[in-house]
Order: structure tokens, then C-alpha cells, then sequence
């Protein structure tokens, strides 16, 4: 029975990585066909799975940084006692570095773990997490978390969708750094006495200050410096609109399937997770309460929050806007916002959680 069901799990999760495989190298025979009708050498287009790896790896630290559009509070044992004793138990039991617990001032109860580059995993629960379930709940999500970790999904999913999205990716991650770049020319364009606004985000957003500004340099040492900034805003501009744009446009294009094709890999990670939650706490049945009284709690919340919690809704243990199903009726979601979701439907992960509740009464 053990073997029956290591392949029922693990099967599914070669045969995303399986089919990741073969987009990336069904792309780098297009490009060889491509460079070959150019009368290029065709082995040229064998550089799209390098830069496929590459761009999988270099991604992550070009666009480092957490996935909350909010900020959360750091948490220690002396602001929630409970919460970390719970944690460092799971930890132990589990083999595991305790990671950096935050505190995210949302209602919604929810949690997530995310992993930003040469740097220890952090956990982030909502404070309508630790104020709404119970210590047998709150255990049976932070179990879930902590498998994540001993997972290492953070990382397998970055990179899987870094080999399936590179081409939407890596111009994007490009686009981001020369925003980044036409910010610092307007800020060094504030020391001349010119107040120049940001090309790629609203004055407001871009962190330069909205006074008057104050030249520090004069004369002809800034004319230089504005003709020489001036430049640069311009390549950067033209650069931006005529190729990186482009290049995000085409890449959308090109990517799309895989994406749709990555998506059941991180559906699988998220049922393993469950799964592992169940195996360590020994209560399958208190992970599908929780799961269930999480998902409930969504539709309860305002929406004054909505746009910071889409940005952290794919990492979350449960969507925030996620709806329950009744008798097994989804209550939303329709087929193509479907395809796109990395979360499995509450349907198959209670209908899992409830075989193992089986099982284990069985064993006992």
C-alpha cells in the first residue's frame, strides 16, 4: 500500500517536471529551426536552455525581496508565546531551523513561507490567523508551513517557473531594474536644481522627494551632468519601449502554456504539504477544519486590503479571496481562472486529509 501510494504522489510531480522539460526544449528547437532558416548556425539556438537555467537562478536575486505588498512585523516569543511554542515543537519534531516568524495586520487568517536569497525562510501569519483558530488549528497550519520548508517548494517552484516563464520573466525583471535606474537619474538630476519625474512610476511611488529641490552642483559641471543624464534617460526610454516591452509582449506569448503547464507542480506541492502537516500532528481531520475555517473567513473580511493580499495570494496556504464549495459545488473561480490557479481545490485536499483520517484509524 505504501508503494501504491509513493507512486500515486510521486508520478504526478516527475510529470510536471517532465513536461517543464520538454517546453524548454521544444523552445530550443524552434530557435535552432529559427537561426537555421536565418542562415545562422543552427546550434546557435541551443543557447535558449543555458539561458533558460540561468535566467531560472538569476531571476530570484534580481527581483529579491518579499512577495507581501505589506510590511510585516517582526514577532518574537514575547509577543506571541503561544504561536512560537507551537513552532519550536513542530521544528523539532520535524528536524527543522525555526524560521523568522512576522506578523502580517491583516484579518483574514492565513499564513505563508517564502525564501528571499542567501537568507533563512520566513514564516508570515496574519494576525486574524493567531487570533481566530485554536492552539490544535493554529498547529495544523504551522505543520503545514513547516513542511514547505522541509520541502524547499519556495525554491523548486521559483526555479520551475523560472524555466517555464524565463521569456516573460527575465525582460521583466530587466524593466523593473531600469525604472530603477531612470529614478536614480531623476535623483541625481535633483542635485543640479532640476526636478525631473520618473518615466516608469508615479512621482508619489518613486521614494524622490515632492519639495523644491536644492542645486548642489553648478555651472558648467551641471550642464554636463544634465546633458549626460539627459542621454541616459533617453537610451533608457527608447531601450524600454522599443525592446524590453516588446520582449515582455512576445514572452507572455511564448510562456503562456508553460505556465499553465507548471501549474498542477505547484497544486501537487501544495497537497505533499498537506499531507506531511497530517503525518506530523497525527490530525489529518483538525487540517481540514482549519483549511475549512480559513477559507470561510476570506469572504468575511473587508476589502480594503485585497490589493497587498493578491500579491502573496499564490504563496498563501489558502487563496485570499478564496471561496468555500458547498457539497462540493465550487462558489467561484470559472475554468480558464482555473488553469492559472497553483492552489488545489478544497474538494481534493479535504477529500485527501479524510482518506488519511481513514487510514490512520485503521493503523490504530
Amino acid at each position: 500500500m505504501d508503494e501504491d501510494v509513493a507512486i500515486r504522489w510521486l508520478w504526478p510531480v516527475l510529470l510536471a517536471w517532465l513536461v517543464i522539460l520538454v517546453v524548454s526544449t521544444g523552445y530550443a528547437v524552434l530557435a535552432c529551426w529559427v537561426a537555421w532558416a536565418m542562415g545562422l548556425p543552427w546550434w546557435l539556438g541551443l543557447l535558449l536552455p543555458a539561458i533558460t537555467l540561468v535566467g531560472a537562478e538569476s531571476i530570484r536575486w534580481m527581483v529579491k525581496g518579499g512577495p507581501l505588498g505589506v510590511d510585516p512585523v517582526r514577532c518574537g516569543p514575547e509577543d506571541q508565546p503561544t504561536l512560537h511554542a507551537i513552532l519550536d515543537r513542530l521544528c523539532a519534531v520535524a528536524g527543522q531551523d525555526k524560521p523568522e516568524v512576522r506578523i502580517i495586520d491583516i484579518d483574514a487568517p492565513n499564513s505563508l513561507v517564502y525564501v528571499e536569497p542567501g537568507k533563512r525562510p520566513t514564516l508570515c501569519v496574519t494576525k486574524g490567523l493567531v487570533e481566530t483558530l485554536d492552539n490544535d488549528r493554529l498547529e495544523a497550519v504551522l505543520a503545514h508551513e513547516i513542511a514547505h520548508i522541509a520541502h524547499r517548494d519556495t525554491r523548486v517552484m521559483a526555479f520551475a517557473e523560472g524555466m517555464a516563464g524565463w521569456a516573460v520573466l527575465l525582460p521583466g525583471a530587466i524593466f523593473m531594474l531600469m525604472g530603477r535606474l531612470d529614478v536614480r537619474m531623476c535623483a541625481a538630476a535633483r542635485a543640479c536644481g532640476r526636478s525631473w519625474r520618473p518615466s516608469f512610476v508615479e512621482m508619489e511611488k518613486s521614494g524622490l522627494p515632492t519639495t523644491a529641490p536644492v542645486a548642489e552642483v553648478t555651472g558648467g559641471a551641471a550642464t554636463r551632468r544634465l546633458v549626460a543624464l539627459g542621454f541616459g534617460r533617453a537610451a533608457n526610454a527608447v531601450a524600454a519601449m522599443f525592446v524590453i516591452i516588446p520582449a515582455i509582449v512576445l514572452g507572455v506569448l511564448v510562456a503562456a502554456p508553460a505556465f499553465v503547464l507548471s501549474t498542477p507542480l505547484a497544486r501537487r506541492r501544495e497537497l505533499a504539504a498537506d499531507r506531511t502537516a497530517a503525518r506530523i500532528t497525527g490530525a489529518p481531520a483538525t487540517l481540514a477544519a482549519a483549511l475549512v475555517e480559513m477559507s470561510g473567513a476570506q469572504q468575511r473580511v473587508p476589502d480594503e486590503d485585497l490589493r497587498a493580499r493578491r500579491l502573496a495570494s499564490a504563496l498563501a496556504i489558502v487563496p485570499f479571496d478564496a471561496s468555500v464549495e458547498i457539497d462540493g459545488t465550487p462558489q467561484k473561480q470559472g475554468g480558464a481562472a482555473r488553469m492559472f490557479e497553483p492552489h488545489p481545490s478544497m474538494k481534493a485536499r479535504l477529500a485527501q486529509l479524510e482518506r488519511m483520517s481513514r487510514e490512520l484509524g485503521t493503523d490504530s
